[in-house]
């Protein structure tokens, strides 16, 4: 079952793409749009730009664009289906139902997202019942109330091999759906039995609040059972992607400017505790730079608060340098080698932790530090090979400004010759143009899968699309156009528009795509949404819908207002005829070659004096001269 028209209209009506895009992109208004660093690439200066009145974005940077939909799609892995469940959900659309009386689930994405909810959810329901008592102390022992359990949704997993087994399978979730959920398990004779058994039990959500996994803590003495066991790689959780506690910190990330990465899951919870909820973790695995990307969007601070101990500090140095190349101002909590932040919040409380936040000191020192303190002999080999190691570090931070800040830094903390800096910043500069050979030589991304024999446009049409390749006067029409179906009738009626109407080949293509989708009020959705469109006039499309909203961003700085609200028959008046003008001038350069080939051909003559007419009477019309 596929969802209505009428359906995805109201949904998508309902939904602001600003709020939506918001929550992965930390976005500014400027002029009627809105702009921030692009999500689906790294980039230093914003060049992502959602238009709220036309609920879409496209970033002119890697070229990536749609509506909400296709954010979600694009961003986190959704199908078309998911994408309009999703966002009913959020804005609290009721959605139709089939024969049976049942929403329909297109994918096993959707199933396995159902069953890992409700999963958490019966975990969570026995944490005050007499069997989750154990684990319901365990985190009443760690200073977590009520609230912040319901908060995590934090739970017991009963120490009974069938539980979720027998409890889920009987309500109807295939097993087969609970065990690629990685919530049971299929031993090798074929039996199912649950992973998680005898645990405190801590969900892990994506960014959209949705449980996509678990972390189990064993509450007995056995050594024989691990501290800590984590569910699988699945089709809904890459423990590489996923923030423990990114959810519960976004808002709080975005509005203190700077978030706190911990190691562990009792670290983040205990530190939201204490008002610090802007902490978060790397998901039972070492930072990684998808984890960075996502991290990213709210804020470029960072204080990477690890155990005090010797592998915590490893991880530290690995996840900071890994964090300057994402362009990160980094800062690392300084926490005594047998603490963490959880136990310093439960010894000495929020008081301490904040003092250490405020005493935290620059990467760079920190690495400067840890580098001496390797050193045995401080030979000349020692300080190079640090020298060296520091110099790397510098290079691979995007923001080059940078650079010289930090070559001074390292020039002072080891004492160079004036000489010696000369040879450090040659040598930055050689790791510069390797790292920027690298990502030149990266394979180019694949925009799109669409086998284009199957599209209303042949391949050979589909290449190299360019804005510039309509002119100025054409892109206001077809912007006009893509407005919807009063806008478009308009053009046809009261304009009489046609593909001939237009004087570029794209131009005229782009009409045709507008023309064919024109079914519905919400024209440009219609495109974006269809599966016949190749993605390439898709981006072209969606740019000409942003760039060329007429009320440009300078209005506000001109006039001090927002908004400049054009009469649009005017403006296309204006530029239908710059459009015959443009023809009109292209004829005559075609007609006064021909008179130099053929100067005694009287009828090159005539033509020239009709053009030159044509031309007069067009400019006057541009300039209000009445004929």
């Amino acid at each position: 079952m596929k969802f209505s028209e009428e359906i995805i209209a109201k949904v998508k009506d309902a939904a602001d793409i600003v709020d939506v895009v918001g929550e992965t992109v930390n976005l500014r208004r400027r002029g009627q749009n809105y702009l921030g660093l692009c999500p689906f690439h790294n980039e230093k200066t914003p060049s992502f730009t959602v238009s709220a009145n036309k609920g879409i974005y496209k970033c002119f940077g890697c070229g990536k664009g749609g509506n909400v939909f296709t954010f979600l799609t694009d961003k986190f892995g959704m199908s078309f289906m998911e994408a309009v469940e999703s966002l009913a959900a959020k804005y609290h659309i009721e959605l139709p139902k089939d024969e049976q009386g049942v929403t329909p689930k297109d994918s096993k994405r959707t199933q396995i997202y159902d069953a890992l909810e409700k999963t958490g959810k019966l975990y969570n329901s026995l944490l005050k019942n007499k069997d989750g008592k154990i684990a319901y102390d365990y985190f009443k022992g760690r200073g977590f109330d009520d609230d912040l359990m319901e908060k995590f949704l934090l739970g017991y997993s009963p120490e009974d091999w069938n539980f979720i087994t027998k409890t889920l399978s009987s309500s109807g979730i295939p097993i087969d759906i609970l065990e690629e959920a990685g919530v049971v398990i299929k031993s090798d004779k074929g039996n199912y039995y649950d992973r998680f058994r005898g645990r405190a039990i801590f969900p892990i959500h994506d960014f959209m609040g949705r449980v996509v996994g678990f972390g189990g803590r064993s509450l007995t003495d056995d050594k024989n059972s691990a501290k800590y066991i984590n569910s699988p790689q699945t089709l809904v959780y890459d423990k590489s992607k996923v923030l423990f506690g990114i959810f519960e910190a976004k808002n709080s990330i975005r509005n203190k400017q700077f978030s706190i990465l911990t190691e562990g899951y009792a670290d983040v919870i205990s530190l939201h505790s204490a008002g610090f909820t802007n902490a978060i973790a790397s998901s039972g695995t070492s930072l990684t730079q998808d984890q960075l990307r996502e991290l990213k969007r709210f804020a470029s601070k960072l204080y990477i608060a690890f155990d005090g101990d010797s592998a915590g500090q490893e991880a530290a140095e690995r996840a900071g340098e890994m964090a300057l190349q994402f362009n990160f101002e980094v800062f690392i909590v300084k926490i005594a080698e047998e603490e963490d932040p959880d136990s310093i919040i439960r010894k000495f409380g929020a008081e301490k932790f904040e003092q250490l936040i405020h005493d935290s000191i620059d990467f760079f020192d920190f690495k400067i530090s840890r580098l001496k303190k390797g050193f045995t002999s401080k030979s000349a080999g020692e300080i190079t090979s640090a020298v060296r190691e520091m110099t790397k570090i510098t290079a691979s931070i995007p923001d080059e400004m940078k650079h010289d800040f930090y070559i001074r830094k390292i020039s002072e903390s080891f004492n160079l010759t004036f000489s010696q800096v000369e040879l450090l910043y040659k040598e930055k500069e050689q790791i510069r143009k390797k790292i920027a050979t690298n990502e030149s030589n990266r394979p180019p991304q694949i925009l799109s899968d669409i086998d284009d024999s199957d599209t209303i446009i042949g391949k050979d049409e589909s290449k190299s699309l360019s804005i510039d390749d309509i002119f100025f006067e054409e892109r206001l029409v077809l912007n006009y156009a893509l407005l919807g179906l009063n806008e478009f009738s308009d053009l046809m009626e009261h304009f009489e528009i046609g593909t001939e109407t237009f004087a570029t080949d794209v131009a005229k293509l782009i009409f045709k795509v507008i023309q064919d989708n024109s079914v519905s009020d919400d024209i440009l959705g219609t495109i974006i949404n269809s599966e016949y469109v190749p993605i390439e006039y898709k981006d072209l499309i969606i740019t000409i819908s942003i760039k060329d909203e007429v009320g440009s961003e300078n209005w506000e700085l001109k006039f001090g207002r927002t908004e400049f609200i054009p009469n649009m028959k005017e403006v296309i008046s204006k530029s239908l005829l710059k459009l015959k003008l443009r023809k009109v001038k292209e004829s005559l350069n075609q007609i006064m070659r021909l008179m130099k080939k053929e100067p005694e051909e009287i009828e090159h003559l005539k033509r020239f004096q009709q053009l030159k007419e044509n031309e007069r009477q067009l400019n006057n019309s541009l300039m209000g001269i009445p004929k």
